[in-house]
């Protein structure tokens, strides 16, 4: 009797998907506890049918008294709410929108898209939740195709937009402005998933959280709050985490300052620890402001972070490295609950090939002297190292010198680009994966995007930053090199070694996102092994070795009283 009502209960089910599809192939809708959404029928570069919901609110808008403060839940929408169309981009400085023939944002941006093959599965499908880089200070939702992911992997992809730069990151230190709103966005939205995503297709209770560059700092950085715990069950940060250098604030308070002096809402050194008085005022003032203050404003240089995340004693209890080597802290929060797959580029370096690195190149008559001068005066300041290694004062140039040689040795000229990209990427996603592989039922793969593709006919080779997102998405080489202004010359789009690789990188993050899992040996920090991805992928062990043992063995070692993987 059980297996007949069974049996009736999926003839039921079918019959009513059928009716769905066909009432609603051109307008279907979904009832779910946050309001009803009509979104639209599509089909990817293949041809195939799936659904996509876009521009759903899942806050109040961060306007008014919501500017510089932490997202608020929305209310349950009423009637039928139009999703057939992107939201605004949140504010991004006018000049990179200049750069990239882009239109500038509105503050009320909070909104995130839904895609999925089907809305009424046999059991519910496994969630993907992206979060888009740029630094903390650019780039949106609104950029990533994800049709041929969902007609593939039948998985349903939930892409977000977050508060950036200023508006998303300003931080007085105080309760004033606490910062870290970006990350409370990205939270917020991952509770709408939570509640919302079942109606969609996708299983509330199996979650997981993907980024690229500052998306993969800011998956860092949820999976280490206090306050993620339960919203997702896997990871896939790419090409950043969160002691990824690009991706904290060292003096924010001063950062938040400068700029409310600069529109006249601060008077005084903005150097000087401002009381709780001061601090509100100067944010009741950046309330009042035009958006065009902030958006004029460009904060993201290659020798200082600003506007960023931050270690706010909340989100982030602790600086991140100490709480990557907190096991206690780490078991707390449910780190070690969750399983991670973790990627890296072979040119990562691209991306930072930046202004200071040319200055330093440019001069025909600089002598070495001079040259290991400027060196050592742009590291002490770029994303600050000392930070990192919490050396002082007292010892910090010889350990300067000590990096300067070390890199100079190997790489030349590109010395500062090398040491600046190391600081950001692969440094850090050991200190991430070492950290996960840790956990004793902790699962964790690393892999290594290590193609030269053909089309690549500029001055950059292989898989510069941010060129993965074209073997995961439906986005054109075309499209990368405007966002990124890499120099990618000459692009003829992916022949069938490329097309090939696309599909193998999409199924290996599917595949992830469906069973936590992969299908090449675990990382862990004993034989270190890991994908070499490339057309004939293998695996392989010890990625980047010398720099490992650089960094986090013999520099510590080198500095008074400290040890290698204690007080970095």
């Amino acid at each position: 009797m059980a297996g007949r009502a069974h049996l009736e209960f999926i003839v039921v089910v079918l019959l009513t998907t059928s009716l769905v599809r066909d009432c609603q192939a051109t307008a279907p809708t979904v009832s779910t506890p946050a309001g009803r959404f009509q979104g639209l029928r599509e089909n990817d570069k293949k041809g195939q049918p799936y659904f996509a919901f876009r521009g759903i609110p899942y806050a109040k808008p961060p306007v008014g008294e919501l500017r510089f403060a932490l997202p608020e839940p929305l209310p349950k929408l009423d009637g039928t709410f139009d999703a057939t169309k992107h939201g605004p981009v949140c504010p991004m400085p006018d000049m990179f929108l200049k750069l990239t023939n882009r239109e500038q944002g509105e503050e009320d941006c909070l909104f995130l898209n839904v895609y999925t093959k089907a809305l009424a599965p046999l059991s519910p499908k496994k969630v993907l939740v992206f979060i888009h880089g740029g630094g903390y200070i650019v780039g949106s939702s609104n950029e990533y195709n994800t049709g041929t992911v969902v007609t593939t992997h039948d998985i349903v992809f939930v892409t977000i937009n977050y508060r950036l730069g200023v508006l998303g990151f300003l931080s007085t230190e105080d309760q004033s402005g606490p910062g870290n709103f970006g990350l409370w966005d990205m939270t917020l939205a991952l509770k709408w998933v939570k509640d919302n995503i079942a109606p969609f297709g996708g299983d509330p209770n199996d979650v997981t959280i993907s980024g690229e560059s500052a998306g993969g700092s800011a998956v860092g950085y949820l999976s280490i709050s206090p306050h993620t715990k339960g919203l997702f069950s896997k990871a896939y940060p790419q090409s950043g985490t969160p002691t990824s250098a690009f991706g904290k604030a060292l003096d924010p308070q001063k950062d938040a300052l400068t700029l409310a002096a600069s529109v006249n809402c601060f008077e005084g050194d903005a150097s000087q620890k401002a009381d709780s008085d001061t601090t509100r005022k100067v944010v009741e003032c950046l309330r009042k402001l035009p958006l065009s203050n902030f958006t004029q404003y460009v904060p993201f240089r290659v020798d200082k972070t600003a506007f960023v995340p931050i270690v706010d004693k909340d989100f982030v209890p602790r600086p991140p490295l100490q709480l990557l080597q907190d096991d206690s802290y780490l078991e707390d929060v449910g780190f070690f609950k969750r399983s991670y797959l973790v990627g890296i580029n072979n040119n990562e370096a691209s991306i930072m090939r930046s202004s200071s690195a040319i200055a330093i190149n440019s001069r025909d008559d600089i002598t070495d002297e001079e040259k290991a001068d400027l060196l050592r005066k742009t590291l002490s300041s770029a994303y600050n190292f000392y930070a990192r290694s919490r050396m002082d004062a007292m010892v910090s140039t010889s350990i300067v010198d000590k990096i300067v040689s070390w890199y100079d040795r190997r790489y030349g000229d590109d010395t500062l680009t090398m040491i600046i990209s190391d600081l950001s990427f692969e440094i850090p996603t050991f200190d991430f994966i070492d950290a996960a592989s840790r956990g004793k039922d902790t699962k964790v793969w690393l892999f290594h995007f290590n193609h030269f593709p053909r089309f690549m006919k500029g001055k950059e080779k292989g898989i510069v930053h941010g060129l993965d997102l074209c073997y995961l998405f439906d986005m054109s080489v075309e499209r990368i090199e405007q966002i990124l202004k890499q120099g990618i010359d000459g692009t003829i789009g992916m022949d069938d070694e490329d097309l090939d690789l696309k599909s193998r990188l999409s199924k290996i993050i599917a595949d992830f996102t469906k069973t936590g899992s992969a299908d090449w040996p675990q990382y862990n920090v004993e034989d270190m092994k890991y994908l070499d991805f490339k057309p004939r992928a293998e695996v392989r062990q010890g990625l980047e070795i010398d720099k490992r043992r650089f960094w986090l063995e013999e520099l510590t070692e080198s500095v008074p009283g400290k040890h290698a993987h204690t007080e970095l």
